[in-house]
């Protein structure tokens, strides 16, 4: 398992993982931007959906690696050509603060809720439809169409309001990805990726012994 791997790793290596900044790193997103990325061993990103996104979008930072992980989401797949080419404009300006951060792209439950937020409901209701959709509720979420537009109404908000927002969530039913979990995907995903590509010897004896293809090491 990769908790295996990264243990055996850290023995080997003595590195002190609390010191090491992922953030900007440059072996990490050197690697991820290049063409001859080899995904083994890297979490997550050897998963052959994840790998192509990687490879249109080219990371840069964490907060990029983030957002891929998001993308690589069924209910956000559809935005990943548009995200690489990052032309795409804010939907409505009440949610400028809101998308702003993911290239105008509602990639997150969190964003999800603010917005819903943003046109009147309160945070348990915004709670209520956010896990409808961390469940793939789809038919759940049809339901929520009439409850937008006439929030958007009270409020008197313009129509364009509910549009946008409405055909947001009926983009992400499939599901969305909660940016608290996506972070943690990604700071595993880009910890692998420096441990094989600054300590390849160490990382794949450690991916080798938790395949059982070599003895454990000794404790000491």
């Amino acid at each position: 398992t990769q908790c295996e791997i990264l243990s055996d790793f850290f023995k080997q290596t003595k590195l002190n993982i609390n010191l090491l900044d992922l953030d900007n790193d440059k072996t990490v997103y050197d690697a991820l931007s290049s063409d001859e990325l080899l995904p083994y061993g890297l979490y997550q990103i050897s998963a052959d959906c994840m790998l192509k996104v990687v490879k249109k979008v080219k990371p840069k930072n964490i907060y990029e690696l983030c957002d891929i992980n998001a993308c690589s989401r069924p209910g956000a797949l559809d935005y990943v050509d548009g995200y690489v080419k990052n032309e795409q404009e804010c939907p409505h300006p009440l949610f400028k603060d809101i998308l702003s951060s993911s290239r105008n792209y509602c990639l997150y439950q969190e964003q999800m809720m603010q917005m819903l937020v943003a046109v009147g409901f309160t945070l348990d209701e915004s709670e209520i439809c956010r896990k409808i959709v961390g469940k793939k509720l789809v038919k759940e979420v049809e339901e929520w169409k009439e409850k937008i537009y006439t929030k958007v109404k009270e409020n008197k908000l313009p129509v364009k309001v509910a549009d946008v927002l409405w055909k947001i969530l009926n983009d992400i039913a499939k599901y969305s990805f909660n940016r608290s979990h996506s972070f943690g995907v990604s700071y595993l995903g880009a910890l692998t990726t420096k441990c094989k590509y600054e300590y390849p010897l160490e990382f794949y004896t450690a991916c080798l012994r938790a395949t059982n293809k070599l003895p454990n090491p000794v404790e000491e």
